[in-house]
């Protein structure tokens, strides 16, 4: 049972007559609803096993915990891989249509994903470029994980997403603490927090097989509500110089590692998630 639930208040959310969007998306948020929905979410991931490079089931409980409460009728995806989060999307989100792009539709990754994923019901897959795909097939209230692109060029798919006032939460993955572009959106847009957030690991990284309270980097997802208020234009002009600072700074220093001891226990696969117990 989590502890937390009963101390939490409710969500202050406003509706528009386009589409729902939570006014307040903080950690306090994020725990309140992680606390409601793990043990729908429990289930859903029980017996699947962890991919090396998939995406951990904490994060994808991350996305759960936020998206549910909004009732998406679309999920849009960019960088499906060998399809597990869409996997987990599509059943996490039963009633909504989980589209999904990926760009390079000669890889095997490509037709395992295909295999994997045919029989869903609710789940489109398309190949193409996500910069050109998600825009067109964007619809209002809709919630986007973008893992693929990735790095500075997954926020400027954000912005131009964002920009047409259209999605409700936007997930990028890859945002390690201390890396360039979460750097950027820490200091540019304060209202994006992370699923690396301390709380959140320490109630449930045993999801994962993990300890979150070990001194370790976690991979993240960022998660930017839409319908805000913003300066995307000077957003867009920082972000360039951002990106230009990061590329020149790589190249004076083209030994150095932009994730520092981020991929942390790298040759580990914690068993299916049923063989895994919460912390007490």
């Amino acid at each position: 049972m989590c502890v937390l639930k009963n101390h939490m208040p409710e969500i202050s959310k406003t509706t528009t007559t386009t589409q729902p969007c939570m006014d307040v998306v903080s950690h306090r948020t994020l725990m309140n609803r992680a606390c409601e929905s793990i043990e729908y979410f429990r289930p859903v991931v029980e017996g699947l096993p962890v991919e090396k490079r998939g995406v951990a089931h904490t994060e994808m409980f991350f996305v759960y915990a936020l998206g549910a409460a909004l009732k998406p009728r679309q999920v849009l995806e960019s960088g499906r891989a060998r399809g597990q989060s869409t996997l987990v999307l599509s059943r996490c989100f039963p009633d909504s249509r989980i589209v999904s792009v990926e760009m390079d539709e000669s890889s095997p990754d490509a037709k395992f994903a295909l295999e994997r994923l045919s029989s869903l019901k609710n789940v489109k897959l398309l190949f193409g470029d996500a910069r050109e795909v998600l825009p067109a097939a964007m619809q209002a209230g809709d919630v986007v994980l973008i893992d693929g692109p990735k790095e500075f060029r997954a926020i400027k798919l954000a912005l131009n997403l964002l920009r047409t006032g259209k999605p409700s939460l936007i997930f990028i993955h890859d945002f390690y603490a201390g890396s360039a572009e979460r750097r950027f959106l820490e200091r540019h847009m304060p209202d994006a927090f992370f699923s690396d957030a301390p709380e959140f690991l320490r109630a449930f990284a045993w999801l994962d097989g993990k300890d979150g309270s070990a001194p370790r980097r976690w991979n993240a997802f960022a998660c930017i509500a839409g319908n805000r208020q913003r300066n995307y234009f000077l957003l867009s002009i920082l972000l360039w110089l951002s990106r230009s600072a990061s590329r020149l700074s790589e190249k004076l220093n083209p030994r150095r590692n932009r994730f520092p001891a981020c991929h942390a226990d790298p040759e580990s696969s914690p068993g299916p998630v049923s063989d895994i117990s919460p912390a007490r």
